[in-house]
């Protein structure tokens, strides 16, 4: 893989420039592979949890739980609080196989816009 496409050069390019870019630029690819681990077939999903369970990080089932907690407090304030907490919610929201009910997209998806309103808003545009 050229070093252009490797994702672990490009971290690594970014670290060296800016940890809080890095940092922010992981937890979006990380954040993005949970969004589409329901999608994976089943002995993939297996071999991954092993592989994680063997370097000691949490399971897949773990790491889905954080975004369903993060999607309940969401709707629970009934507000969107972080860039992070948006991209959560719009993977959730854009995701027709997801377990949302109509009510609760209907609001994420009300949330969604007001959170990019008050984010162009506060940047003049």
């Amino acid at each position: 893989m050229h070093e252009e496409r490797d994702p672990v050069s490009i971290l690594n390019k970014w670290e060296q420039n800016n940890k809080t870019i890095a940092k922010r630029g992981l937890k979006a690819g990380l954040q993005d592979f949970i969004s589409s681990i329901k999608e994976f077939p089943q002995d993939l999903k297996s071999s991954i949890d092993k592989d994680l369970a063997a370097n000691e990080f949490p399971s897949l089932r773990d790491l889905q739980g954080i975004v369903k907690k993060i999607i309940a407090k969401v709707l629970k304030r009934k507000k969107i609080n972080s860039l992070e907490e948006f991209y959560i919610v719009k993977e959730e929201v854009i995701n027709e196989t997801s377990e949302l009910e109509v009510d609760a997209r209907n609001l994420l998806d009300k949330l969604l816009t007001e959170f990019e309103f008050s984010n162009n808003k506060k940047k003049g545009n």
